[in-house]
């Protein structure tokens, strides 16, 4: 079920749900898909990991806006082995930086645009 390959440069390694309502959004999604919910001590109070049954592997976080202006939306996040190469390299082909990498507690990240207008995230995890 699901991507047959993921935490690995060039596949998907993490998902979160942007929402302007977090409260209906966890009730939502553990109703329809059985998730169980985890709060995140670093995060802000809305702000939780998802889980499958008793796996302790998130399968990805569900928290408010956070400080980002629109629509509720997922936000998807790539594995790359150089987020400032990725950077570059999407810039170089008609895509736009929408945040500026930066180093976060999980890695260093920065949000992205393709030529399309599709948004997402890649990431340097920690430890990769």
């Amino acid at each position: 079920i699901g991507a047959s390959r993921v935490n690995e440069p060039g596949c998907l390694t993490w998902e979160d749900l942007r929402s302007s309502d977090p409260a209906a959004a966890h009730a939502f999604y553990a109703a329809v898909f059985g998730y169980r919910l985890q709060p995140l001590p670093m995060a802000s109070p809305d702000y939780a990991t998802f889980h499958l049954g008793a796996d302790e592997a998130p399968l990805g976080g569900m928290g408010g806006l956070m400080g980002d202006p629109g629509p509720s939306r997922w936000v998807v996040y790539f594995a790359v082995e150089d987020t400032d190469a990725a950077v570059s390299a999407a810039q170089a082909n008609g895509g736009t930086v929408i945040r500026p990498a930066f180093d976060s507690p999980f890695g260093r990240m920065a949000g992205l645009r393709d030529p399309a207008g599709a948004e997402f995230m890649v990431i340097r995890a920690n430890g990769e």
